[in-house]
């Protein structure tokens, strides 16, 4: 299983989050509308992939 997530890292809270089969773009793409749809005001908005 692989768990792609979304923090805000001023409250360290997480934004969105997608649990998947298979680690593949769709998983990334998937959880980032979410966050996007859930947060509405996305302006400075600034995404960071720690792919470590």
């Amino acid at each position: 299983m692989y768990l792609s997530t979304i923090l805000d890292l001023f409250d360290r809270s997480v934004v969105a989050y997608k649990i998947s089969k298979v680690n593949n773009l769709k998983i990334v793409t998937d959880v980032l509308n979410e966050a996007i749809y859930k947060r509405k005001n996305v302006h400075g908005l600034i995404i960071h992939s720690d792919q470590g």
